[in-house]
């Protein structure tokens, strides 16, 4: 029975010692005993010991497996990443025939075709053209890297030959007289390009000339004419850039690379080898395997995160907790004055400019794909919401038309509708815009003045006469000076405040004195509810659905116009692509929520924008913040909201319509250089915008530029492709190239007929036909009819099966007309043909 206690003790003394040696094991593993199987402090040592033995050892066992898991999945990861790195390299090594490292720009379809074959996975047009965009073409800077490299080079073989005529001993030295003339004659080889006088070449020469004896070497002339052409070169390179750079993008093509080489060999005299033009050119045509992994990869990436949310490095621009909080705030400031003067200006409250700013602003930023994009209440959509107000009057329903707006525009992005922008002309878009502008000046011109909202466009211009005879002198004076503010305040002046900002205190300052001491009646616009908003309970009453979803497809497609127009504009700048889909989506959320809390329908502002690029933003953390401070805004300030005027939140409002207006294409109109059918086309859209209807307007704008378009590609392809017609020695054979489409069928028709009708044996050659449309097949039955009833056997080849409407072909009466019977192949060979004469 004594037994029994050593036993204890000497085991709690084993246990303790190995207890030790494993919680060590275990701490360092970085797996502990979870609480609740610790032992109590009461219960005997042998127990305790023991239960902490067991305790670490399933640990143990569950870590070690845990342990093999980690490994086992990053060696699959790894092992995937080299089987997927092993792929792209066997796809550009099967188009890289010559083995160069470069494949051609024309070539990525192909690739993008065999990856897809590869992994199994499908990309869509857009997003490849989004990847591989800017292949191809070269920036300014690395123009004048590669240009000045080529110009170098020229250059210096003209130092060289130049300084060798000179030094005649060939001892590598020459004097200061020597000096001048060799680099005279540089100078008048290359146009003299370097304009350099006698002063200057005299310091040029002594800075050089460092022992005064004389003479420098060919080293030091080499130094000082490179020296004087480094400065002179980068001019002229910019200034040739310039000029090829039509679009004013800050990239130019390969194209307008040659054009630009050809510019500085007029300009500056270099002479640039075969060897070197190729050079430059393929730079920019090429693509290396390294650029089409990284592309490649990018592609997948995007691909697989097609149905997420969020996009995956929304916020690998992240500038800083401080930088993006301060940018939030900033923007904030910028947009309140806005926010309450569009919310007002609808009929739906001060309020619901707010709101917007917070719902639309938040997860626009958050889901969307321009990671510095501010969205909020924006001027274009204020008067067709003002609209739907109007008609529909019961606030409920306004909020459906919101909500539904929110709907189609996620809608858009999910059916990849984004691009869609893209297929309408900017001439159309600009006179779209354009006329808002206008719309918004013209019906906020009584408010300026002191009186009520006159309605449409039409009686305010009207009634414009009898407003100015007799207008209220304060609230005139209030709305005229704080427009005067907003478009003359010198940005010297109190730099750091927004101009919007600093003339809403000033109006509200001056109000309350005219008021107060005066006795002036301005109105005002009354005080924003504190408190967050509610949730708006939509209504979708089937006798009003068609009403209803007419007025949200209008919001939703403004908004989306507005929304990618300013990504664009942000692209530019920070050299970056958005994904309109993904930015739709975005949008489309945002005002559904907001239009679920009662807000305003909004899009993506340009002036929000630019001051938060200004402020250091480089990610959606500022967007999202200047929401959490509209929140802060309205909980404590909404009071203050009713001190201010309301002229001066029509001068805010007139002055987003002057922002609207495309004053470029006015001054090319003005100086005779618009051409006449953009004229048409930009005219038909503003006024349909100002006097009939929104979706109208575009829709004439459009048909306009369509028809445009088809009469201009008719007279294209009867001066590119236009068919030859050549008489053999057995047979008239008719070559159609290109595509044939709906625009050519009956000028080909009418152009056709008469030659071919009544002739014998009749050859249609489609080898060099890259489309067929249904208009142009069955304007070919016609022709072919015609031979055929005139005595004449027709033959048909050359159809590839891959060129686009082949089946129109192949399903109509076209193949049982000839006696060859099948459109594709070679020519066929009449010897073998029974009954040929």
């Amino acid at each position: 029975m004594q037994a029994v206690p050593l036993c204890k003790r000497s085991i709690a003394r084993d246990l303790a010692t190995q207890r030790q040696g494993r919680a060590s094991c275990v701490q360092r593993s970085h797996c502990f005993v979870s609480a609740p199987n610790l032992p109590r402090a009461s219960a005997p040592l042998f127990l305790r010991a023991s239960m902490l033995i067991a305790g670490a050892r399933s640990a143990r066992r569950r870590h070690g497996g845990r342990c093999l898991k980690r490994r086992a999945g990053r060696a699959a990861k790894a092992d995937k990443r080299k089987l997927d790195d092993q792929i792209l390299k066997q796809v550009f090594d099967d188009l890289d025939v010559e083995s160069t490292g470069f494949i051609d720009q024309n070539d990525i379809p192909k690739a993008v075709e065999s990856l897809e074959k590869f992994t199994g996975m499908s990309f869509d047009e857009n997003s490849v053209q989004e990847v591989f965009y800017s292949y191809g073409d070269c920036t300014r800077e690395v123009w004048l890297q590669q240009a000045s490299i080529r110009v170098g080079t020229s250059f210096q073989s003209s130092l060289l030959e130049s300084f060798d005529k000179f030094d005649t001993d060939g001892d590598g030295i020459i004097d200061e007289n020597e000096f001048a003339e060799a680099f005279g004659i540089v100078r008048t080889r290359h146009n003299n390009v370097i304009k350099l006088g006698d002063t200057e070449l005299s310091a040029l020469w002594a800075k050089f000339d460092v022992n005064s004896e004389g003479r420098i070497s060919r080293s030091e002339y080499l130094k000082v004419a490179k020296a004087a052409q480094k400065e002179e070169i980068q001019d002229t390179l910019n200034e040739i850039f310039d000029f090829v750079d039509r679009d004013e993008d800050g990239v130019i093509t390969s194209k307008e690379v040659a054009q630009g080489l050809q510019s500085l060999e007029l300009k500056s005299g270099f002479k640039f080898t075969p060897e070197d033009q190729n050079l430059m050119v393929k730079l920019f045509r090429t693509v290396s395997r390294g650029e089409w992994i990284k592309g490649a990869k990018r592609l997948q990436r995007s691909s697989k995160a097609r149905f997420s949310i969020i996009q995956p490095g929304i916020f690998q621009g992240f500038a800083g907790l401080y930088k993006e909080c301060l940018a939030g705030l900033t923007v904030a400031i910028v947009v309140l004055p806005s926010a309450i003067a569009y919310g007002n200006a609808t009929g739906l409250g001060a309020a619901s400019g707010v709101y917007c700013a917070m719902f639309l602003g938040f997860f626009a930023a958050l889901c969307g794909s321009t990671p510095t994009l501010i969205s909020g209440p924006a001027g274009s959509l204020v008067l067709p919401t003002a609209a739907v107000v109007l008609n529909f009057k019961d606030p409920i329903i306004v909020a459906s038309i919101v909500v539904m707006a929110g709907a189609l525009q996620t809608l858009f992005g999910v059916l990849k509708l984004g691009g869609a922008l893209s297929y309408v002309p900017a001439i159309v878009i600009s006179g779209f815009v354009s006329g808002l502008g206008a719309l918004i000046i013209c019906v906020q011109v009584p408010i300026l003045l002191g009186f009520a909202p006159q309605g449409s466009v039409l009686a305010s211009l009207g009634a414009l006469p009898g407003l100015i005879a007799g207008a209220n002198l304060a609230p005139a004076a209030i709305g005229l000076g704080t427009l005067g503010m907003l478009l003359g305040w010198p940005k010297s002046w109190l730099p750091k405040i927004p101009k919007s900002l600093l003339a809403l205190v000033v109006s509200a300052a001056v109000a309350a004195i005219l008021r107060t001491f005066f006795g002036a009646s301005i109105p005002l616009l009354g005080a924003i509810p504190r408190g967050l908003p509610h949730l708006v309970r939509p209504v979708f009453a089937l006798p009003m659905f068609p009403a209803m979803f007419k007025a949200a497809f209008v919001l939703a497609v403004v908004g989306m116009i507005d929304t990618l127009l300013t990504s664009l504009i942000v692209d530019n700048i920070s050299s970056s692509f958005h994904d309109p889909n993904r930015e739709m989506v975005g949008q489309g959320l945002g005002n559904t929520l907001s239009g679920l809390f009662g807000g305003l329908p909004g899009a993506g502002n340009t002036a929000p924008t630019l001051v938060n690029i200004s402020e250091g933003s480089g990610s959606p953390a500022s967007g999202m913040f200047h929401a959490v401070v509209m929140v802060a805004i309205l909980l404590g300030l909404g009071p203050l909201a009713g001190y201010l005027p309301l002229p001066a939140l029509a001068a805010i409002l007139i002055q987003s319509g002057i922002g609207l207006i495309d004053w470029k294409i006015l001054r090319l109109f003005s100086t005779g250089k618009l051409l006449i059918e953009d004229f048409v086309m930009f005219t038909t859209t503003a006024m349909g915008t100002m006097f009939v209807d929104l979706f109208l307007a575009v829709a004439a704008g459009s048909t306009i530029a369509a028809w445009d378009f088809v009469s201009k590609m008719r007279r294209l392809q009867f001066t590119t492709y236009r068919p030859q017609i050549t008489e053999t020695g057995d047979a008239t054979v008719c070559r159609l190239a290109g595509p044939l489409t709906f625009a050519i069928a009956n000028p080909m028709l009418r152009n056709l007929m008469p030659q071919l009708a009544g002739k014998d044996v009749v050859e249609m050659d489609f080898s060099k036909v890259t489309l067929l449309g249904y208009s142009a097949v069955m304007a070919l039955e016609q022709l072919l009819e015609k031979i055929i009833a005139q005595g004449g056997r027709v033959s048909a080849y050359g159809l590839k099966k891959s060129t686009t409407g082949c089946k129109y072909l192949e399903q109509s009466s076209i193949p049982g007309m000839i006696w060859n019977e099948s459109v594709h192949g070679d020519r066929p060979d009449y010897s073998r043909q029974r009954g040929f004469n």
